[in-house]
């Protein structure tokens, strides 16, 4: 399979993983080299080579995609999450599972 950049939602990945742009890109603002990353993230070096040429081709769009996943994660939930989220941990904290 030749290695190559797809997007089926979760934004630009590694084909064959679920290994995204994005990721890579924590290690390049790291300063880890391209043998690194294959190393860490288990990809080969053809894998991690097309995506850093994605990354390079793409960098504004996936600089400003990446701020607002970053942005959105360090949000807290709106209410109507927060109260479903409130329910399953109580239900959760109520239930005995080793009984």
């Amino acid at each position: 399979m030749a290695a190559r950049i797809i997007d089926c939602g979760r934004g630009p990945e590694v084909l064959g993983t679920r290994v995204t742009v994005y990721r890579i890109l924590d290690f390049l603002r790291e300063g880890s080299s391209a043998r690194r990353i294959a190393t860490e993230l288990h990809l080969s070096e053809a894998q991690v080579r097309v995506a850093l040429d994605y990354i390079a081709v793409h960098r504004r769009t996936i600089e400003a995609e990446y701020e607002k996943i970053l942005q959105r994660v360090q949000q807290r939930p709106p209410p109507t999450c927060r109260s479903r989220l409130g329910h399953v941990t109580r239900r959760i904290e109520t239930t005995d599972t080793y009984s």
